[in-house]
């Protein structure tokens, strides 16, 4: 434990070494440490919603899928607003947000589209 106490006094040592980041740190650096815990533990979700009265598919991405998904429900999202009630239809979850924000853009390409249309089919 007295290695600990002697990296945390270091600040190199400090900045290097995530566990004793958490264990020790100095005043102004808890901002910092949060901020990178929240990145290490948050999932991000690509999901796809589709209307239940109309022809519309929509696909997004969120770091908490339940809030997001109730949004569209209660039509707090401008775009998607006009076509509720909505059904989830594909959900996949990535560590990070660029690969996330990766497939997000894959799912709304014409093959992305295509390939969410043949699970409705499938599944419904």
């Amino acid at each position: 434990m007295a290695e600990l106490v002697d990296a945390a006094d270091s600040k190199s040592a400090v900045r290097k070494d995530v566990q004793v980041r958490f264990l020790f740190w100095a005043p102004g650096e808890t901002f910092s440490i949060l901020r990178r815990f929240f990145i290490f533990t948050t999932m991000f979700t690509v999901y796809s919603i589709k209307s239940i009265d109309r022809n519309y598919i929509y696909v997004g991405l969120t770091n908490n899928i339940e809030r997001r998904f109730n949004e569209h429900q209660k039509g707090q999202n401008k775009t998607t607003a006009p076509y509720r009630q909505f059904v989830l239809i594909y959900q996949e979850k990535f560590p990070t947000r660029t690969e996330a924000r990766k497939r997000e853009i894959y799912l709304k390409t014409g093959i992305g589209k295509e390939f969410l249309k043949q699970l409705i089919k499938n599944k419904f």
